[in-house]
């Protein structure tokens, strides 16, 4: 995952697993909220990792001036949908569409899961939402819904298996403005969700 300098990532709990953030570059800081009064700040560098328990939320912010890239890993192959309570927020940085005023973000694999929550939940905070999923289907019902909900979305088809897909994806988005953060939840996920067809936004065999 990739935080621009001063964004933030929302505050977020899954409550069936613990899920850890590694630090490849730059600097996170990671917020530990276990009550309305009790909050823990940490900030990650270079090779650090923190290890957040099931039932904690758990919020990010870039506190650098430049990318900060971590990954992030979860305890499970079918986590369940995070819940979005609310924590005290940290002002970022805006980096706006002109045309909308509103920051947009890009989500892979977003026809459904943690994608689709994830999108959603962006598109509930006032960003432009940019629906990249395979399934044309399920990209273009996430985008619909977030519409109806008074939200600003775009369905973007990608396969993140197709190098020319990805670029079809960056030079579309390009075109519409600024991006503010990207959110890959793109992956191979046969089996999730009670289905055992292709799913996502990868290939069989890739990963």
């Amino acid at each position: 995952m990739l935080l621009p300098p001063g964004a933030e990532g929302p505050a977020h709990t899954h409550h069936d697993v613990e899920e850890a953030f590694f630090v490849l570059e730059g600097r996170v800081r990671v917020g530990i909220h276990r009550g309305p009064d009790e909050t823990e700040y940490r900030t990650l560098g270079y090779r650090d990792m923190i290890v957040v328990p099931a039932g904690v939320t758990r919020s990010l912010k870039n506190e650098g001036d430049t990318d900060a890239l971590f990954c992030v890993i979860i305890g499970t192959q079918k986590p369940q949908v995070p819940t979005y309570p609310s924590t005290p927020r940290c002002t970022a940085s805006p980096v706006t569409d002109p045309a909308t005023g509103r920051r947009t973000v890009v989500v892979t694999g977003a026809g459904r899961g943690l994608g689709e929550a994830m999108a959603r939940r962006a598109a509930d905070d006032g960003y432009r939402v940019v629906v990249a999923e395979l399934n044309e289907e399920w990209g273009s019902r996430t985008a619909e819904a977030i519409r109806e909900a008074g939200g600003a979305a775009q369905f973007v088809p990608l396969d993140v298996a197709d190098p020319h897909s990805v670029e079809a994806l960056a030079a579309r988005v390009a075109a519409a403005g600024p991006v503010y953060a990207l959110v890959n939840s793109a992956a191979l996920a046969n089996g999730v969700g009670g289905g055992s067809s292709r799913t996502s936004t990868s290939r069989p065999g890739t990963g």
